[in-house]
């Protein structure tokens, strides 16, 4: 229950949240365009088959970076939840916060 939870959050949030961000960061659209064209000039000097060869190295390579993203994103999440209910695991009910531990929301700052 808990995956499929952060597989929707995930989605959400990487993909199309992330993508808004992306568009407007003026750093990677530099990086983006240098990528491309580095690509297209390798490419011009590929045979037919290379190409196909290379085609199917990076659709490959694409997909495992984008579960790395996936996995570090997922556990991201799932360590802020941790840190987040730890905060508020006192008798009292009120956050326990140490200002040297990970946790960090705003909220547990206030009851320091």
């Amino acid at each position: 229950m808990d995956n499929e939870v952060l597989e929707i959050s995930a989605h959400y949030f990487i993909e199309d949240r992330l993508n808004k961000i992306v568009e407007h960061d003026e750093e990677y659209q530099i990086v983006k365009w240098n990528e491309i064209e580095a690509h297209d000039r390798f490419k011009k000097t590929l045979t037919e088959e290379q190409n196909k060869l290379f085609n199917n190295f990076i659709v490959v390579t694409s997909e495992t970076e984008a579960n790395i993203e996936r996995i570090n994103y997922q556990q991201g999440m799932k360590d802020y939840l941790y840190h987040l209910n730890h905060c508020h695991n006192s008798k009292k009910g009120l956050p326990v916060c140490n200002p040297f531990s990970l946790c960090v929301p705003a909220f547990c700052l206030m009851y320091l």
